[in-house]
């Protein structure tokens, strides 16, 4: 999947012989949101741009997308105060975006910077100079309550009058609703995330949660009570509520069987929320460095602190029991 992150890049791409003269020619279709995690809503909105594109016979479909999200660079808040607050955080990593867009038959992401400075543009000047002059759109695909421009200024309405002039189809999608859902949204994940509740995020994302990671130093402590763990450096992502989990981990292509821990280990007086993650059946070696996907299966318990490490080993050896069964 061809990737770009400047609009300078997507023209540079699209011009030269990477796609060709006539591929160029052709155009694209285009489906824009922030996609934060990549639900069945989302689902919906590709599953669109893969049928109507085959009927236009637009052989490229792209992504467009935005970074940091404009939520965080409206807010006003900093960096550091944006990572203390959940509402910030990811429910999808661009990793695990990037991976599975293959899937729902996106060809191309466009990822723009989203700055106070772009958020001023006016809709016209969204719509010609994105959608028409960088990307060539001859299909757009987007949410039934989409909105762009100055304070969000453009709507459906506008997008469909620039439709007309500009000969680019544009496809509306209404939102979709589950059972015991109702309408699919990332608020709705995040309720279920925050709950610990992981194994009820199929229904709405249509897979397991999972998260990417890259393995870094902790305080070696699992290794010295015999449990060894991986600790995940993920300070943008929305991680479950406190507790042990029962996961898969994939590594160096290979599944294995996990144990999850997320909180501040009350035991050690930890201040600093983690993500560990112990390999089953995985010989000890060292981790460190190695990226992981971090597949959620159940919620085994809350965290808890105990009395001492002797009484931390015991449970931790009753979690593992649980997991193995897969109860």
């Amino acid at each position: 999947m061809q990737i770009y992150r400047t609009e300078r890049e997507v023209r540079a791409v699209r011009s030269g012989t990477s796609f060709g003269a006539s591929r160029s020619a052709q155009g694209a279709a285009v489906t824009i949101g922030t996609f934060d995690g990549l639900h069945l809503g989302h689902q919906a909105l590709f599953q669109e741009l893969v049928t109507k594109s085959d009927e236009l016979k637009l052989s490229r479909r792209i992504l467009f997308s935005f970074y940091p999200h404009p939520r965080a660079v409206l807010s006003g808040f900093s960096r550091e105060e944006r990572l203390r607050d959940p509402r910030f955080l990811n429910i999808s990593s661009l990793r695990s975006e990037i991976e599975l867009l293959p899937n729902f038959g996106i060809t191309e992401l466009f990822l723009r910077r989203f700055s106070r400075e772009f958020s001023s543009l006016s809709p016209e000047g969204f719509l010609q100079r994105l959608l028409l002059e960088t990307l060539q759109a001859k299909l757009v695909v987007v949410g039934h309550d989409w909105s762009f421009g100055k304070e969000r200024s453009g709507g459906i309405k506008t997008l469909k009058e620039f439709g007309e002039r500009s000969g680019i189809v544009v496809s509306v999608v209404d939102s979709i609703s589950t059972p015991g859902w109702g309408r699919v949204s990332s608020s709705a994940i995040r309720e279920l995330l925050t709950s610990g509740a992981v194994e009820r995020l199929s229904e709405l994302l249509g897979r397991e949660f999972s998260v990417f990671g890259r393995a870094v130093p902790g305080d070696g402590r699992g290794g010295a009570i015999g449990f060894p763990t991986a600790n995940l450096h993920l300070p943008d992502q929305l991680l479950p509520a406190d507790g042990v989990y029962r996961v898969t981990v994939q590594l160096d292509g290979v599944d294995w069987r996990g144990a999850a821990n997320i909180g501040f280990r009350p035991t050690f007086s930890g201040v600093t929320r983690r993500l560990e993650v112990h390999l089953l059946d995985l010989p000890f070696q060292k981790l460190y460095g190695k990226r992981m996907k971090v597949i959620f299966h159940q919620r085994i318990r809350g965290e808890m602190k105990f009395s001492g490490v002797e009484e931390l080993k015991r449970q931790i050896a009753e979690d593992i029991t649980r997991i193995r069964s897969g109860v």
